[in-house]
């Protein structure tokens, strides 16, 4: 999962697959006004998910909101991560949250 907030990103990614988290750590919080050009260039696609939404630039400016993203696994990665062997569909997340606004 990741989130942004104001001027800083963090990520979490216990298995150091996919984020380019240090040795011995599960995440990293950056300053996307300091870092934004670097993950640009180095890491498209880190930021490609949010931008663009609810008028996040991803040029490291100020995002006046909090914006999360929730990957979903699909069952072959599930099936071979150390983190638990659930994968949840489009529909599972949907319903998730049609549940949560109910209440």
């Amino acid at each position: 999962p990741m989130f942004i907030s104001g001027t800083t990103l963090v990520g979490f990614d216990p298995g150091r697959k996919y984020l380019p988290v240090p040795a011995g750590e599960v995440g990293l919080s950056l300053d996307l006004a300091e870092q934004a050009g670097v993950l640009n260039s180095e890491y498209p696609g880190m930021l490609a998910p949010f931008k663009g939404v609810f008028g996040f630039a991803g040029d490291g400016s100020r995002y006046e909101g909090t914006l999360f993203r929730l990957a979903l696994r699909t069952k072959q990665q599930a099936a071979t991560t150390k983190l638990g062997g659930r994968s949840h569909t489009v529909d599972d997340m949907l319903r998730t949250l049609r549940d949560f606004a109910a209440e």
